[in-house]
């Protein structure tokens, strides 16, 4: 309701929630019509979908010694020989230096790609209650070290991010129990 608000999208509440009732709880990270995301989401089905250009740019950016960490191994090269239509797609756009669009509204995409809304807690994940700004609902990270060292610059950079939002709109900053910024703090 807030967010029709803000960009002057007239929306009753009756059909705000006729529009959530459809989605809440629902897991969407299959391939249907709200969630262009084609594969499976099955433990290595990654090797269907990436291709050798993906891991040269994860290694060159230093990623290995995480994926070693985080029980990944080390970092593999994948037969082209095995690619699969897609992924052939995907190394031709490459090579040439060209976007693969899928869909002409990337909003859409991008808000399929990372919807989630399945129910957490029927899995064994560790979760933490909200900071002023961000959660971490679900993580099976191997080291809670590095877990929380991510969430604090998570923390971090929202606060930033939502601040700089709050004075781009010139609405009072709020926290996410609508506590004014400082009030918790003092």
């Amino acid at each position: 309701m807030r967010l029709a608000s803000q960009t002057g999208i007239p929306l009753r509440e009756e059909q705000a929630q006729r529009i959530w009732s459809v989605l809440d709880h629902v897991n969407l990270t299959g391939h249907h019509q709200h969630n262009y995301r084609a594969g499976k989401g099955i433990v290595g089905n990654w090797r269907e979908w990436l291709v050798n250009e993906h891991l040269e740019l994860f290694e060159e950016m230093g990623l290995e010694p995480f994926m070693r960490e985080l029980g990944y191994g080390t970092m593999p090269r994948l037969r082209e020989s095995d690619y699969t239509p897609f992924q052939c797609k995907v190394r031709d756009f490459i090579r040439r230096g060209a976007i693969c669009r899928e869909t002409e509204d990337t909003d859409l995409f991008t808000f399929a790609f990372n919807k989630s809304n399945i129910a957490s807690e029927a899995f064994p994940f560790r979760r933490h209650p909200w900071r002023r700004w961000t959660r971490i609902e679900r993580s099976i990270f191997a080291s809670e070290e590095l877990e929380m060292a991510i969430w604090d610059v998570a923390e971090a950079r929202t606060a930033q991010v939502n601040a700089l939002l709050a004075d781009f709109h010139g609405c009072p900053r709020r926290g996410r129990r609508g506590d004014p910024l400082g009030a918790a703090d003092s």
